[in-house]
């Protein structure tokens, strides 16, 4: 190979050879142990000009390559394959093998490999130590003891190592973490152990009259405040003091008012005798008419928030009303928000279940309305709207008491006037739980001389208490426990749950690992679906598609308002969830994965439908609609305005972040990272430039070439999709019409999407580079395969662990199985149970 060998080949090879020189275990090779003539021949011939002896590009040698008798070999022999294969090797401009050369070459090392998996199975893992991120730490607790808040906030980013958050090498744990531990042990004991009396339930019921005898005493107060004071107001305040005044006398009853009624199919101002046999209506959304709120709950606890409602001069299309839980008046943002859509005037209840604390409050917006008044009155806005004929809060609503998190701490046993007995009976009942595996007596006895310790200073609720808090900050909670020799039943039972659920394992599947069922393959998968059947495996599918594909991210890099003026947060939240949903709806349904590349359908709701230029989608909800592709490029992860979103700087589009985002996330063939010398490349939003332009003249740089030749043209590919994922023929460009004028939107230069995909062939468009995508289905599902597995193991595959892994990704891609099969067929491995 010449010196334009690619720079991800010799930066790759560098590394691997580093890692062959260290003392790595070994296993006896095999028989006839030398590499095979042919291999040799065709290294001498294409490849030793660039790898050999004299000055090795990446201090890689092919001359020094070996039969694979440890780890670091087969990884060596693996880097070539992949390269051969991907046909980055030999470099384009260099002397070409024929085909029958490099199958032949590739079919000895790929019987190397195997060999070489075969023997060094079992050998090549390590057990990982990792504690709980903060999702499973959150998840956890809220499963464990029914308790929520914010009692994480303070915990430390966890770092994300071989491109998720769970990964025991970047999970590390510091003193400063640990006092967070400890404040959050506080917070949890302190809401999950009950008071002894049972809090009284109550509930309240409002309507919008309620809200208008509010509104309507506020505006007679001000204007007694404003008379009192009127030799002090300006002249323009007195004047209008004078007509608040004259609109009072006009309508003693109903001046200032937020909420018509609507009476005999037309609406009207409230009177005093107004009641609950007529309906107020909402008719814009803030401002002027404010936001009806429930009342402040008076403890923590779950809440059941109901409204009965109906449209109203809707033109048949849904009218949204938005449920928001907000703490307080402190400005933070919303801890939830529901929104439900009615499309006729048949009255209907709908209800959302919060856990709230004391101070939050319920605020009610209606969605579709006017935003404002617009100078019109109450009665006259064009809708839609939403009447209201009731709204109620009921709590703290409990299903049994004590409470989950009570009965968790303590089972049945009685906490008060604690003794060492009752300590040591708390500890054998809460261990189990918390450790995720049984405890000794030797275990339950150290805590209860931790008890005696903390009697002899302490009361003895306070000790107990103190005995608990040691528990949660046990390195047995914190992190996953698995034995030196690899995971038994239990650990098997934790990788399960907190790869499906993200949280504990249940009573069942700890009863599952305890009789030894989890050993045995096929009641492992039986429990894996039964895991997925549950409603916890959501938390999974959305962690592992806001990680694996960065749609998490979407929002970080708002785009510039100037350019994108049609960006909002309802956009954005529909980005993140059309790509939510479509993996659900793949997840769910088990579809083929070649759906990831490209599919007849999308899952859409009206906003992002509207954005995408697809009709006949009303409504807020998401839900699978099928494409025209006569009419639309939509259809597959690569046409996701999230993909698109994340991928781009909020300005311009970035053909280097993409393509490293198709190489690293998408194909599974990632790039060497770039020289720390050279300089990134600024947006031109004025539309003076391509970014083809820009990136010609960096490829000008020698050590970027090599590597911009993989990364740009499948940046180049996505060029027709925007900053905010929508289609494109122009860039867009800010220009002045005159000198010192304010910019204004206009066409650039036309998009160039033409490119050549190395080893793979030319494309003129997205839609022709998409269909070679599909010739490389095979690159797609390895890489989902391997980014799953490194997901659920907590740590990167290892070589051990390609072969099996390459075997499930080609099963399931043979069979047209989908995603659901492949998480199935990864639990059922050998490698889902190997350290």
């Amino acid at each position: 190979m010449n010196p334009t060998c690619t720079a991800s080949f010799y930066c790759r090879g560098m590394s691997l050879l580093a890692f062959a020189l260290l003392n790595v275990p070994s296993v006896a090779a095999a028989d006839d142990a030398a590499v095979a003539p042919s291999v040799t021949a065709f290294f001498q011939t294409y490849c030793i000009d660039c790898h050999g002896p004299t000055k090795p590009k990446g201090d890689f040698r092919v001359d020094a390559l070996k039969i694979a008798v440890n780890a670091a070999d087969a990884e060596n022999w693996q880097l070539v394959l992949d390269n051969l294969q991907l046909g980055e090797m030999p470099p384009k401009d260099a002397k070409q093998p024929k085909q029958a050369e490099v199958e032949k070459v590739t079919t000895w090392i790929q019987n190397e490999l195997s060999r070489a998996a075969a023997e060094l199975k079992g050998t090549g893992g390590e057990v990982v130590l990792r504690r709980l991120n903060r999702v499973e730490y959150h998840n956890t607790i809220a499963d464990l003891f029914d308790v929520h808040g914010d009692f994480t906030a303070g915990f430390p980013e966890d770092l994300r190592e071989h491109g998720f958050d769970n990964n025991g090498a970047a999970l590390m744990l510091s003193s400063a973490q640990m006092q967070e531990y400890m404040k959050a042990a506080d917070f949890i004991l302190a809401r999950a152990i009950a008071p002894t009396t049972r809090p009284e339930t109550k509930s309240k019921t409002f309507t919008l009259h309620d809200g208008n005898r509010k509104a309507i005493d506020a505006a007679a107060k001000n204007l007694a405040m404003r008379l009192a004071k009127f030799d002090s107001l300006t002249p323009q305040e007195k004047v209008n003091t004078r007509k608040m005044e004259e609109s009072v006398k006009a309508n003693p009853d109903s001046y200032g008012y937020r909420f018509p009624v609507w009476e005999n199919g037309t609406l009207r101002p409230p009177k005093p005798t107004d009641g609950p046999h007529l309906d107020a209506v909402m008719t814009v959304q803030q401002y002027f008419s404010g936001e009806p709120q429930l009342g402040l709950p008076a403890g923590r606890g779950w809440y059941r928030v109901k409204a009965v409602a109906y449209a109203l001069k809707n033109d048949g299309k849904p009218a949204r009303l938005k449920f928001t839980v907000e703490e307080g008046y402190s400005g933070k943002l919303p801890k939830a928000v529901s929104v439900f859509a009615f499309t006729d005037e048949q009255p209907r209840e709908v209800e959302a279940r919060y856990y709230m604390e004391p101070g939050d409050r319920v605020v009610f917006t209606i969605m579709d309305g006017a935003p404002h008044s617009q100078g019109r009155t109450m009665i006259d806005q064009p809708g839609p709207f939403i009447a209201i004929r009731s709204f109620s809060i009921e709590g703290p609503v409990y299903e049994s008491w004590p409470p989950k998190g009570h009965r968790t701490l303590f089972g049945d046993i009685d906490p008060t006037q604690p003794t060492p007995e009752k300590a040591a009976a708390i500890a054998a009942n809460l261990a189990p739980k918390l450790f995720r595996r049984p405890v000794d007596d030797a275990s339950v006895a150290k805590y209860r001389a931790l008890y005696e310790k903390f009697a002899k200073t302490m009361t003895h609720d306070e000790a107990l208490r103190g005995m608990l808090t040691t528990m949660l900050v046990s390195p047995r909670f914190l992190y996953h426990e698995e034995p030196p020799n690899g995971p038994d039943a239990y650990a098997i039972a934790s990788r399960m749950s907190y790869f499906l659920w993200r949280s504990t394992p249940d009573d069942e599947l700890l009863k599952a690992a305890a009789d030894g069922s989890l050993l045995d393959v096929t009641k492992r998968r039986t429990q894996a679906e039964r895991m997925l059947a549950d409603a916890r495996s959501a938390r999974f599918v959305n962690d592992f598609t806001g990680q694996w594909l960065r749609v998490r991210e979407v929002g970080v890099m708002k785009a510039n308002a100037d350019l994108y003026p049609e960006y909002d947060a309802e956009l954005e939240a529909a980005m993140r969830g059309e790509t939510e949903h479509f993996i659900s709806e793949m997840f769910r349904s088990d579809l083929p994965l070649a759906n990831l590349i490209d599919s007849d359908w999308a899952m859409l709701n009206q906003r992002l439908a509207k954005h995408y230029g697809i009709e006949g989608v009303v409504g807020p909800d998401f839900r699978r609609v099928s494409l025209d592709k006569s009419k639309t490029v939509r259809g597959g992860l690569l046409t996701h305005a999230s993909i698109h979103a994340v991928t781009s700087n909020g300005s311009t589009t970035s053909p280097v972040i993409r393509g490293t985002w198709m190489l690293e996330k998408f194909l599974g063939t990632p790039a060497s990272p770039p020289p720390p010398d050279v300089p990134a490349i600024e947006p031109d939003i004025r539309g003076a430039t391509t970014i083809k332009e820009q990136l010609a003249k960096h490829r000008d740089i020698a050590s970027c070439n090599s590597c911009h030749r993989k990364i740009d043209p499948l940046g180049f590919a996505l060029e027709s999709f925007d900053v905010i994922g929508g289609w494109r023929n122009n860039y867009r460009a800010l220009v002045e019409p005159r000198p010192g004028a304010r910019a204004k939107l206009s066409d650039g230069p036309p998009v160039d999407s033409a490119d050549e995909w190395a080893g793979v062939g030319r494309f003129n468009s997205f839609q022709e580079f998409r269909e070679l995508v599909k010739k490389r289905e095979d690159l797609v599902v390895q890489n989902l395969t391997h980014q799953l597995a490194t997901f659920a193991l907590g740590r990167a595959p290892g070589f051990p662990d390609r072969q099996p892994l390459k075997v499930i990704a080609t099963q399931v891609r043979e069979k047209k199985s989908g995603l659901k099969s492949l998480v199935l067929e990864l639990v059922s491995s050998p490698v889902f149970t190997n350290p």
